[in-house]
């Protein structure tokens, strides 16, 4: 609308200008709400403080993350693998296809995450 105006001195209709700033404020919600989600959703501690948060029976745990820009570029994934010590003993990373959302991308990484565990016949405890 913006450079319509500009560039081709061509006005919208009022009700399409109420259309278009609903949407931006409904577009700039819905962001803050899932960057607020991010923040919540992921992990600032460092391999060894989590020493105290996974249980003693466990002796790994693995992050699981994902790299996601829009529906057309394809997106990474990587999952490091840590004994309970906090000693990095394994790293994969890889792009996979486009998803439609980053939720999609961090839920295929941890598909590959498990997936490459059962292959390398890791157990759960």
């Amino acid at each position: 609308m913006r450079n319509s105006l500009l560039f081709q001195q061509k006005r919208e209709h009022i009700l399409k200008v109420h259309d278009a700033l609903r949407d931006s404020g409904q577009w700039e919600e819905e962001n803050n709400q899932s960057k607020q989600e991010d923040r919540v959703g992921r992990s600032c501690m460092h391999p060894h403080e989590e020493q105290e948060a996974i249980p003693a029976e466990y002796q790994y745990f693995c992050h699981v993350d994902a790299y996601w820009k829009d529906e057309k570029e394809v997106a990474g994934v990587g999952w490091p693998l840590y004994s309970n010590e906090g000693t990095q003993h394994l790293q994969r990373s890889s792009s996979i296809n486009p998803t439609n959302t980053p939720r999609e991308a961090e839920t295929m990484a941890l598909l590959m995450a498990v997936q490459q565990m059962r292959r390398l016949a890791f157990k759960l405890s």
